[in-house]
């Protein structure tokens, strides 16, 4: 900034409106995600980070913004629209029912004192404010003078927001760094976040062999999504398992419950060719169009079978013993069944790991709380502050240690030497943008900065 702004030595500080005025060109061009990008690539291929293994999480982002329970905050969504409606629209406002507009006539601060302060009437509130929030959504959805003001949209999405982070999770690297970021409102479930997420490491050409995620973003849809792009989703199958002993049978506690991915199937066909114990089926159909499939024993084998009690095969009224299921039930029944193995507990507890890094964003570069609020200043907040983060543990890596000491060697004595003082110093002297070193530095300005001009020297990249 003093060098950009060509600051005389021994000035610290700026104009605060300078500050701002650049800081907004570089917000609302966007461009803390290139700068985020372009640091993490640079230390993947600097640190040689193997980016096969990575593992996936969402973490809350809080804005500057109040901070209200769910209740109070729609209560406080309504009041402010109710408000513009009897400004703007009066008749409108009468319309509404008398009990809705004396509710919310009184002050922010009294809204909802009367209502009672036990479980039974905070829950009953609550309800009652939910109701009235979606009423009035329906009732002014196509009203042309209020469906577009900002305090009825306001009550269309109160937002938080939130982050998901990709990190690499290698077990020879030396650091682990987050290799993409992807701010979205906390009303967006996580599970629909993998796809945008693994498009963009793709067309960063950072598309892992393996990622690690928790059970928000494990749905069969999105497993079969990223084996279509060739990575593997390791995650816990959301959800109780499903009974499987029948219901016409006294469940037997010796023998362990029995799943759809018990019986033996043809993969190529997806016709079912034995049961649990072996036994070939009286027949099966499978449709391949809808993935459903429908099996019928012979009512003999199962009445004597020794699995009875613990197989997932019901008996239908007429004596008939059948099953349906559908492909997507049994991928879910194989997936329980790798859950419970060894192998997968010792693979999936690297997931773990993210959590730390979630805390260490929060707890050392106030990612958890930020100071700004609206969409574009909360992303550029964020993309910022995960770049800081890869830095931050780059210089963690003996890699970079030795890096450093090879570029400086090169740099000679009266080179480090001048490093040293200006870093001391911490001062940035302008250089006229006529006698910029061409070959020796990266020149980064934006177009409105018309008289400036910022050199990062190549070792610095």
């Amino acid at each position: 900034m003093q060098y950009a702004l060509n600051l005389e030595p021994g000035i610290d500080e700026m104009c605060e409106r300078t500050f701002e005025r650049y800081r907004s060109l570089f917000v609302e061009d966007e461009l803390a995600s290139q700068v985020m990008d372009r640091v993490t690539t640079q230390l993947v291929n600097d640190l040689e980070l193997n980016i096969d293994q990575q593992r996936l999480d969402s973490t809350h982002v809080f804005s500057n913004m109040a901070s209200f329970g769910r209740t109070r905050l729609m209560g406080i969504t309504i009041k402010r629209f109710l408000t513009q409606v009897k400004r703007h629209q009066a008749e409108d406002y009468q319309a509404l029912p008398e009990a809705l507009r004396q509710r919310y006539a009184t002050s922010p601060a009294k809204l909802f004192r009367q209502e009672g302060s036990s479980t039974e009437d905070r829950t009953r509130t609550r309800q009652q404010v939910a109701e009235e929030l979606h009423d009035l959504i329906v009732r002014f959805a196509e009203h042309a003078g209020l469906k577009d003001r900002p305090s009825y949209k306001a009550m269309v999405t109160v937002f938080e927001q939130q982050c998901e982070l990709v990190e690499s999770c290698g077990d020879d690297n030396e650091v682990q760094l987050i290799l993409e970021v992807l701010p979205q409102t906390a009303a967006e479930p996580d599970a629909g976040a993998l796809e945008p997420l693994l498009n963009s490491l793709e067309q960063k050409d950072r598309l892992p062999e393996s990622m690690l995620a928790d059970t928000a973003f494990g749905g069969d849809g999105n497993v079969q999504m990223a084996a279509e792009k060739g990575v593997e989703l390791v995650s816990p199958v959301a959800g109780p398992e499903p009974t499987t002993a029948s219901a016409a049978e006294p469940s037997d506690t010796t023998l362990s419950p029995l799943s759809i991915d018990d019986f033996a199937v043809d993969e190529r066909t997806g016709e079912v060719t034995a049961c649990p114990a072996g036994r070939v089926p009286l027949s099966t159909i499978h449709d391949s169009a809808t993935g459903q499939t429908t099996i019928e024993m012979p009512a003999a084998t199962c009445e004597t079978c020794p699995f009875r009690s613990a197989c997932p095969i019901k008996k239908k009224p007429g004596g008939r013993y059948t099953l349906n299921y559908t492909d997507k039930q049994r991928r879910l029944e194989e997936r329980r069944r790798e859950e419970q193995t060894e192998a997968f507990q010792q693979r999936y507890a690297k997931r773990a790991g993210i959590e730390s890094t979630n805390s260490g964003l929060k707890r050392r570069l106030g990612l958890g709380y930020l100071r700004v609020r609206g969409k574009k200043a909360v992303f550029h907040a964020l993309y910022l502050k995960v770049a800081g983060w890869n830095l931050l543990r780059a210089v963690a890596s003996g890699k970079m240690a030795k890096l450093v000491k090879e570029a400086m060697a090169r740099l000679g004595p009266a080179l480090r030497f001048w490093l040293s003082w200006m870093t001391s110093l911490t001062r940035i002297h302008r250089i006229p943008r006529e006698h910029h070193l061409q070959d020796s530095a990266t020149r980064l300005w934006h177009p409105s900065a018309e008289n400036t001009m910022i050199l990062i020297p190549d070792f610095c990249r």
